[in-house]
């Protein structure tokens, strides 16, 4: 498996296995980011990728992500933030024993 050499904010430069490290690319624009946990700190951190680097680290076997509004709607259809009483009704479901089930369901 190819190593990507990387930056962590805490740690400085880092190698981690390419299948470790995902590009997020955005398809309405230009930003495309990377992702990945620092093998020293374990923090998970997030930083932009040039556009030239994309096709280099696709092809040493980093997974991909597209990503975009699109997917922020589906999670929330509304198309808005989360709102205060979303919060307090979620805060208030912690309370229950079988919040978890409840969540599956």
């Amino acid at each position: 498996m190819p190593t990507v050499r990387t930056t962590c904010p805490s740690c400085d430069t880092v190698l981690i296995d390419a299948a470790a490290l995902t590009v997020r690319r955005r398809p309405d624009a230009t930003q495309t980011e990377c992702s990945f946990v620092c093998p020293d700190c374990v923090q998970t951190v997030v930083q932009p990728v040039s556009d030239k680097m994309v096709p280099v680290l696709i092809g040493a076997g980093c997974l991909v992500e597209d990503w975009g509004v699109s997917d922020a709607r589906a999670l929330h259809p509304s198309g808005g933030g989360i709102t205060e009483a979303e919060i307090q009704d979620f805060v208030a479901s912690l309370d229950n024993d079988d919040w978890f089930g409840e969540l599956l369901s």
